[in-house]
């Protein structure tokens, strides 16, 4: 962990690491406590879909639009905040309102927020490591991981001996650190960036960011998002009504997944850092074990050894998903346009995710949540394959263009 020692970065990094800590500690903490409290409070698994679909439509527009907002603004700070402050509201109303429409509406708005974090987040990565993204991305999501690890285990301990409302009070905490993390981090930001809050001058339009490689790259993101968000937010349930599995073995089991990711993190940045060919195989394998993973979950005779099986693979594809998808994202546009990228990769899984949670949930009721699972990860691995294919041909077809291109310039010198 060289990077750690760089004059400047210590800082940096150290504030990085804790808001990804925190962040998906948080997550950890709540996803499947809050999913199972409404649950109990009467929302059926179609219902629940629905609220995360509603979700996921604020969540898509205001990708776009902050996207742009970000690029041609640059108050990439402020959206940061507005963004964490609006979690913070739901965490203190989740620990005092028992109130079915309340906690659906807020369910509604600290989904989009901590999305809209997740995904903006990333470009204060890249200005802090510019040159080594992968591996920056590898570290931040490092921290997550070990959080997870941590507090996915502690989380089926604390909602079933202190009940909800005592771990509602923890993640109150944790966000409310986070954003005194965020201050620090967004200080140091500014300082490596020397003035993000500046405007952008020459903001690229959209159509031409949207270069064949790059729709490419933004379709099996959806598809990634589709299955993280759609197919994992149901997982309580299904290990618990139908694996017959109880909440605090399922923690164990769901830690499992941030254990494995310390290393796959870590591996995964390191790869994404060696070349631009070694960042397209990380992604194109990342995609088919991500999908595997489903069809191996669906089988309802899986076992203990199985469940951590296909939570190393969940793994996978979370880190997929956070470091290679990002970091080519990076690689397919430039400094002016990356904030559009992550917008218009943000609203995408966003449609993706939308879809998915109403479909998976009504799926689920209508057919079982195994078959569901089953379905999903046949569908998802058909997607890795296609968009391997077109990678490779659009990867082929560049590289003949730039010969081309290159040729002409050598016949023009010699003129």
């Amino acid at each position: 962990m060289k990077t750690f020692s760089r004059p400047g970065k210590i800082n940096a990094y150290n504030y990085l690491l804790a808001v990804s800590f925190l962040s998906t500690g948080m997550t950890a903490f709540l996803t499947f406590p809050r999913s199972m409290r409404l649950y109990d409070l009467g929302v059926s698994v179609a219902l629940y879909g629905l609220l995360l679909a509603g979700s996921n439509l604020i969540l898509l527009l205001m990708n776009i639009i902050v996207g742009r907002i970000v690029d041609r603004y640059g108050c990439l700070g402020n959206v940061l905040k507005c963004a964490l402050g609006l979690c913070i509201l739901s965490h203190f109303v989740y620990i005092f309102s028992d109130n079915l429409l309340i906690l659906s509406i807020f369910l509604v708005v600290e989904n989009a927020s901590s999305k809209l974090f997740a995904s903006f987040i990333s470009e204060v990565v890249s200005g802090i490591s510019d040159r080594r993204y992968g591996s920056g991305l590898g570290y931040y999501k490092l921290a997550g991981s070990i959080a997870w690890a941590i507090c996915a285990t502690a989380s089926g301990y604390i909602s079933g001996f202190l009940g909800f409302q005592a771990l509602m009070c923890i993640v109150f905490l944790f966000s409310i650190v986070k954003m005194f993390c965020l201050f620090k981090l967004l200080a140091a930001y500014k300082m490596k960036t020397a003035g993000y809050e500046k405007k952008t001058k020459n903001v690229i339009p959209v159509k031409s960011i949207l270069t064949p490689a790059m729709v490419n790259v933004l379709c099996m993101y959806t598809v990634m998002q589709l299955q993280s968000n759609g197919g994992f937010s149901y997982l309580q349930i299904y290990m618990s009504s139908v694996l017959g599995i109880d909440e605090i073995r399922s923690g164990y089991i769901l830690a499992a997944s941030g254990i494995f990711e310390i290393a796959i993190a870590l591996l995964l940045g390191r790869i994404c850092d060696i070349s631009a060919k070694s960042l397209r195989i990380a992604i194109s394998v990342g995609a088919f074990l991500s999908a595997l993973r489903w069809v191996v979950l669906g089988n309802t005779e899986i076992g203990v050894p199985g469940l951590l099986f296909t939570q190393c693979l969940h793994g996978v594809m979370i880190c997929t998903i956070n470091i290679a998808f990002i970091d080519y994202l990076r690689l397919l546009s430039s400094n002016q346009s990356f904030g559009t990228a992550i917008g218009i990769a943000g609203a995408l899984s966003s449609l993706g995710t939308m879809t998915a949670s109403s479909l998976f949930g009504f799926a689920g009721d209508a057919f079982g949540l195994s078959k569901a699972y089953m379905g999903l990860g046949i569908i998802c691995m058909a997607a890795a394959l296609g968009y391997t294919l077109l990678d490779i041909a659009i990867t082929y077809r560049n590289r003949n263009m730039n010969q081309i291109v290159a040729g002409s310039c050598t016949s023009a010198e010699k003129i």
